[in-house]
Parts: C-alpha cells; sequence; structure tokens
C-alpha cells in the first residue's frame, strides 16, 4: 500500500490460491510502461521474509497488492486514469480524503479507493485515489477498462501510486501474477513482464539541496547556477532498478577539470530510489560548461551541463567590494569570516591571510555567518 523506497497492510489468512484460475483482467492503470508508471511493489508470498511471485525482491513483508506507480506529484497533478480491470458492479467507494500523503502512515489504510465485485467471484481494489476524481458510486455497473478514477497519493501512501488488489469470494487473497514462486498461471489477459531493469526516471539540476518531498513534488532542471545567489549545485533523480552492489559514482566538471567525484554502494535491492548529490557553487567557480556525469557501475548513464555566472542584480551590487571596504564591511560584522577566490573558483584562503598579497584583478569573495552557516559570494576588485 505504500511504496518502499530509498533514501526509504495488512496480512491474508492463507496465501493465493488459484481458483481455476482464468485470464480475465486488463491493465488497470492508463499509459505505458516505463514511461508513464512502473510496477514496484508485488504481492508478498513469504512468510518469514520478503518474496515476491519470481522469487525477488520486488515487494515488502505483508504486502497484499500490486503498486502501479507514477513518477510523481507532478504527474498526479496531469492526471493518470485508473481503469476497471474486469466488468463488474460497484459495491464500495470511498472519496474526499487527503491525497498528498508522503508519510507512508499505516493507519490511514486505503486512503480514497473502489471495490468491483465481478461476476467469477473474484473482486478487485483499487486504492490511493485522487480526491475528487472517482466516477462511479455503489450500485454502478461498469465495463472492462471504463475509467474509475485517477492515481493518487491517499491513505497509507509515501508517493502517486494505484494499489490493485484481487480477492477471490471477498475472503481469500489472490496474487494475479504467475511466477516460480507463485501461481503457475495468470489472471491478466495481457501480463506485463517482470522487470528488474535499471533506468533514471526523471532527472534535474537544482540550486537547492532539495529535500526528499522537494523531489517527490517535483524541482525546475536549472541550466544556469548563481555564484551568488544560490547556496548549493545539485543533481538529483528518481530512479528504479537498484541491486545490492551497485555503485553510483557522480562527477562533478568545471569545463574537462574533475573538481568532485562521489561514489555509493547500494546495501540492498531498492526498485523506487531517490538520489542527491550537491556541491557548492564555488567548488566549480565560474564556468561556461560546468557539467556532472552519472555513472551506474561504471557506466555513463547521464550527463547534464549548465553555467555558474554572477548575477546582475542589486544583490551583486551590494557585495561589490575593494580592499579597504570589504575590510570595513569584516570589521563591523566579527560573525562573518571571508574567502577568496579566483574567478575560475580556484580557493586562495581567508582573507585575512591573503590581503596582503592579492594582485590587481577581479576576484570571488565569499562571506560565511559563523553561526549560521549561511554564505553569499560578491565581487572584489583590487586596482
Amino acid at each position: 500500500m505504500k511504496i518502499l523506497i530509498g533514501f526509504l497492510t495488512s496480512f491474508c489468512l492463507l496465501t493465493f490460491g488459484v481458483h481455476g484460475q482464468q485470464a480475465f483482467l486488463s491493465t488497470p492503470i492508463a499509459g505505458e510502461y516505463g514511461k508513464d508508471y512502473i510496477i514496484v511493489n508485488y504481492v508478498d508470498w513469504s512468510f518469514d521474509s520478503i518474496q515476491d511471485a519470481n522469487c525477488g525482491t520486488k515487494t515488502y513483508n505483508g504486502h497484499e497488492g500490486t503498486d502501479f506507480v507514477i513518477a510523481g506529484f507532478e504527474e498526479m497533478a496531469t492526471g493518470v486514469n485508473v481503469k476497471a480491470a474486469a466488468g463488474g458492479v460497484v459495491t464500495f467507494v470511498q472519496d474526499g480524503l487527503f491525497d498528498q500523503e508522503t508519510g507512508g502512515d499505516v493507519s490511514k489504510l486505503f486512503g480514497n479507493y473502489i471495490c468491483i465485485k465481478h461476476p467469477n467471484l473474484y473482486y478487485s481494489y483499487y486504492a490511493h485515489l485522487k480526491s475528487g476524481s472517482i466516477k462511479v458510486q455503489s450500485g454502478d455497473e461498469v465495463v472492462d477498462g471504463q475509467v474509475l478514477a485517477q492515481v493518487g497519493s491517499s491513505g497509507n501512501s509515501t508517493d502517486p501510486h494505484l494499489h490493485f488488489e484481487l480477492w477471490y469470494d471477498s475472503l481469500q487473497l489472490v496474487d494475479p501474477f504467475e511466477g516460480d514462486c507463485g501461481n503457475p498461471t495468470t489472471n491478466w489477459m495481457n501480463p506485463i513482464n517482470y522487470d528488474t531493469s535499471f533506468a533514471i526516471w526523471k532527472s534535474s539540476l537544482s540550486g537547492l539541496n532539495p529535500s526528499l518531498n522537494e523531489m517527490r513534488f517535483g524541482l525546475l532542471d536549472r541550466t544556469q547556477i548563481l555564484l551568488d545567489i544560490d547556496e548549493y549545485t545539485t543533481y538529483w533523480n528518481l530512479q528504479y532498478g537498484l541491486r545490492k552492489g551497485d555503485v553510483t559514482t557522480i562527477k562533478w566538471y568545471n569545463d574537462s577539470t574533475d573538481v568532485f567525484t562521489y561514489e555509493l554502494t547500494y546495501d540492498k535491492d531498492y526498485w523506487f530510489y531517490y538520489f542527491n548529490s550537491y556541491i557548492f557553487p564555488t567548488t566549480t567557480g565560474l564556468c561556461d560548461n560546468c557539467k556532472v556525469e552519472y555513472y551506474m557501475n561504471n557506466q555513463l548513464i547521464e550527463t547534464k551541463f549548465f553555467q555558474t555566472v554572477v548575477s546582475v542584480d542589486s544583490k551583486e551590487q551590494n557585495l561589490s567590494f575593494n580592499p579597504q571596504s570589504l575590510e570595513q564591511f569584516l570589521n563591523s560584522k566579527t560573525d562573518i569570516k571571508a574567502n577568496i577566490y579566483t574567478r575560475s573558483g580556484q580557493g586562495l584562503g581567508s582573507w585575512r591571510s591573503q590581503n596582503n598579497t592579492l594582485t590587481p584583478g577581479i576576484y570571488l569573495v565569499e562571506m560565511i555567518n559563523k553561526n549560521s552557516g549561511k554564505r553569499k559570494v560578491g565581487k572584489l576588485v583590487i586596482r
């Protein structure tokens, strides 16, 4: 019901019998697999650990359904349709609950959901729906493929997704997928292949060090970082299909110079994972051809290019100094320390250690509040 993520329910009575298992279900979410949605979690077949029907780890303890996950709240706002997996009669509707949950609170259960009874004694459940999107009510007859609602994140949910459950005679949980560690046949008319591939689903550059929720709700992709305003240069992504032992390497460049490298080895399988890496803008300094490269197991997966510039607004003008005005400013602000950089971003040390050795030219001065750690960058002009 929730999505098990990196950064990251009840239990059935007896598992997963096949009652003359028939292929009668169609995919209950609109779109293309791998582009508009993926499957993150399947039914858990294990009583003492976790195991999906394909003997893999795409589930979590006690999970009773299939999670069809979309890429975030931006996509949820656009609207992703949930469809009836088969014809039947609507037996229950819950609507009106908050639909931007991120906490994974078990007590909130299905949130907004629909139950349909099918003629063959199966019941299907569609959970975590967007508030106000439900188009049916109890007693309505629906046909296969009919739009029921839209994907949301209500109830016990961390990210927008459709949690789909199938029960026989409303008493016994059924996993509609087949697999070597599950049922020998499938309930899907056109089953989606079991997917363990790796991909970056979405990514961007930011001037923030974003929280998990800021990544969930989306950030504009920046191509320009403001050296005197932005506190960070951050690359983040949403990826899936990570396996235990996989190694991410991220490299930051000023032109062709590698200025920072970070490496992460994953401690287990992750099927839905938010990643970020940040540097301070002064690490690259001013540059027209900065870039960040993302590698998985030494294979280059993605490159993003950006510029680092100094803004030309009044804020920059207020942070333009000569040696005398900088000295006066620091004497009046005892909680501020200043570091000096060349315009290419090469660190020269503190102002106190360099003020008598700098040759004429234009430098960058980084002002750091000793108490809060907040920083601003301005110009230092020595004639």
